[in-house]
């Protein structure tokens, strides 16, 4: 590639002359002699995380750090057609200009993406890191230099995410990342706000009675701009930052005052709140549970606290710990999603709970599927075992429902039986004849 610059030293830790030069290589080859070999492509390549790198460089030191990408720049010009320059841009991250032709690209890439997965070496010691190779192509992809080293990067974060060995830049991805960014950005106005986040409850009834024996507060997201957005997209992303802590406390404060006002109508109605992990990791999250409870005047047995499998297992004895001090408040815990984690079933004797949900995955084709039916009858078995009571979330058909009754669990809840409500429309359907799904009021 005639605007190459052939760099076969590497220089230690990247300074920012080396992006600039990266940059105007990326220019003058755009701006050059046409491409007989078809248009050009960005290459980027990320020997690990940042947090992975610092930890490296303290754990090993910046002389360790240095030979460790070193080593990197040397197995990936193993891999690079010959006179190809590769550039440093900055700690673990490298670039290159790829020869067009998307063939070429292809085959190369798969090569490299299935032989740079193993551990480098710093002295002597394989660093764990995680690997992340992203391309895009011009003009396909950006039609100057930095819009391609940006599609570039967000295809190897892609590629890091994914745990695919490569990523070809999608504008589709590209512009679902750029959404979730917003969303984060937005959601911190609209815990300040009154208008845009609400709660919607979703009844629980009892499976021998058909009594209604509370409700799950469920959070829902109107932004003013995007529309109704879906809890599955959102909760994971505020769960990934501080923003939790403020999200959980907005729906308990909205949970506890629903509850109150409830009250003060004469309608007595238990409501389960889920939480994170990052709330379990909070030493102080029992004691503003408890201040919560006392602002709106709730009774502790009129709220059950409800946590994943997944997030009691990571680390069951702070989960226990911090499960244990909610529990002496006289709130009841709630085991959700039982079945879809990996933990060992030794963590349940942590957990103070009294209620475990079985995940709705087993649900969808229960009164047909051999296989599920034996796995829910031997988990309902099993937890009826240890005490605690079960719960058959996301049940969707009548079908489902009847075989659940049959078989000896406790609670149930899904569309079968009720969709979300808002506090209105449960009030309605509360005091509505009996129907399929409930009988009365506990």
């Amino acid at each position: 590639m005639a605007a190459s610059i052939p760099s076969d030293e590497f220089d230690g830790p990247a300074t920012p002359p080396e992006r600039l030069r990266f940059l105007g290589d990326v220019d003058a080859c755009i701006k050059g002699e046409p491409h007989e070999a078809g248009e050009p492509a960005v290459l980027v390549i990320d020997a690990a995380t940042p947090d992975q790198y610092a930890d490296l460089s303290r754990a090993l030191g910046e002389l360790a750090a240095a030979s460790f990408e070193k080593a990197w720049a040397e197995r990936i010009r193993a891999f690079l057609p010959a006179r190809t320059s590769l550039y440093h841009l900055s700690a673990a991250r490298f670039a290159c200009i790829l020869p067009g032709g998307e063939s070429r690209i292809t085959e190369m890439l798969d090569e490299l993406g299935g032989k740079v997965w193993r551990p480098a070496k710093s002295r002597a010691v394989p660093a764990a890191t995680s690997i992340a190779i992203g391309v895009a192509c011009y003009p396909r992809d950006g039609g100057n230099a930095d819009a391609l080293l940006r599609a570039a990067a967000e295809a190897a974060h892609e590629s890091l995410h994914s745990a695919r060995p490569w990523c070809r830049y999608s504008a589709a991805t590209a512009n679902a990342w750029r959404r979730s960014a917003s969303l984060l950005r937005d959601i911190g106005a609209a815990l300040a706000g009154e208008d845009q986040l609400h709660l919607v409850y979703q009844p629980m009834t009892d499976l021998k009675s058909g009594r209604c024996v509370g409700a799950e507060a469920l959070l829902r997201w109107n932004h003013p701009i995007l529309g109704p957005v879906p809890p599955s997209e959102f909760v994971p992303l505020v769960e990934g930052t501080a923003l939790v802590h403020a999200m959980t406390d907005w729906v308990l404060s909205a949970a506890l005052r629903q509850v109150a006002d409830w009250r003060a109508a004469g309608l007595h109605l238990k409501l389960a709140v889920n939480v994170s992990m990052s709330d379990l990791a909070d030493e102080g999250f029992p004691a503003r549970l408890a201040a919560l409870l006392g602002r709106y005047e709730v009774r502790p047995d009129r709220i059950d606290i409800e946590v994943t499998e997944s997030a009691a297992a990571r680390d069951p004895g702070r989960a226990g710990r911090q499960l244990d001090a909610i529990r002496r408040l006289g709130i009841a815990i709630v085991i959700d999603d039982f079945g879809t984690g990996q933990a060992a079933l030794s963590y349940l004797k942590h957990i103070p709970a009294t209620l475990v949900k079985i995940d709705e995955i087993f649900f969808a084709r229960l009164a047909v599927d051999r296989g599920d039916q034996i796995m829910v009858r031997s988990t309902i078995d099993l937890v009826h075992a240890l005490g605690y009571r079960v719960v058959a979330e996301g049940i969707a058909d009548a079908a489902a429902l009847q075989w659940l009754r049959e078989h000896d669990c406790d609670i149930g809840q899904g569309y079968a039986i009720s969709p979300p409500l808002d506090a209105r429309d449960l009030e309605r359907w509360l005091r509505s004849p009996p129907g399929p799904g409930r009988l009365e009021l506990a």
